[in-house]
């Protein structure tokens, strides 16, 4: 069983921290595949990680549909 299931919906991010880089990655995350994934995984707590995870437009959706127990953000969206 996996403890902790980190799922980054987006890196983008509405801050640029002099020590974090994060925000330039433009890796484009499959909604759809997170949500499969994580359904066919067996895990204890799940958390919304990021960037800015509330700057996915489709955070509701993975909410949901996962149970997440946790959304790691910066309070600023």
């Amino acid at each position: 069983m996996i403890s902790k299931l980190y799922i980054i919906p987006t890196y983008k991010c509405n801050l640029r921290c002099p020590h974090c880089t994060i925000y330039q990655r433009t890796d484009i995350q499959d909604i759809d595949k997170i949500i499969q994934t994580a359904q066919s995984l067996n895990y204890g707590t799940a958390i919304l990680f990021g960037g800015e995870p509330l700057l996915c437009k489709d955070y509701p959706r993975l909410i949901e549909k996962i149970h997440i127990q946790s959304i790691s953000t910066n309070l600023l969206t």
